[in-house]
């Protein structure tokens, strides 16, 4: 069942909607208020999207996804100023899941942010964008 459930907020979440669609990174301190007044949206807006209560705990590191008609500069990821765009090049024996786990990011949005095919093997030397936390990162 607990699958059944991130599987649920995954298509709630991937709901074409008109705006921007931001991919917000949880900071130290921040609430749903927080959010959605940096973003200029409801707090019972923002928490549908995710598919979460209002009044649910947010985590440091969470990713939450908010749809926001504002324009946003770049590539830009979040606002927080944590987040980083990397260029990253393959090497011998990496593989999208080794990559991913590296950087604290996920399989789809590293596959998403290149349009490449998960089902085909990397080459060395193949350059990778990513959209990297930089406080969740370990020296």
């Amino acid at each position: 069942y607990g699958k059944s459930a991130d599987v649920r907020r995954t298509k709630k979440q991937n709901k074409p909607r008109s705006g921007n669609r931001v991919d917000h990174l949880v900071a130290s301190g921040e609430s749903f208020w927080t959010i959605s007044r940096k973003y200029n949206v409801g707090v019972r807006e923002l928490a549908a999207w995710n598919g979460v209560a209002p009044r649910d705990t947010l985590s440091i590191g969470q990713k939450l996804v908010v749809w926001t008609k504002q324009p946003l500069p770049g590539n830009a990821i979040s606002s927080t100023g944590t987040t980083r765009k990397l260029r990253y090049t393959v090497r011998n024996g990496d593989s999208l899941a080794l990559i991913a786990s590296r950087f604290r990011i996920s399989v789809s949005d590293l596959v998403r942010w290149n349009k490449i095919n998960k089902d085909k093997y990397l080459q060395p030397g193949q350059k990778l964008t990513m959209y990297v936390d930089v406080t969740s990162q370990s020296s």
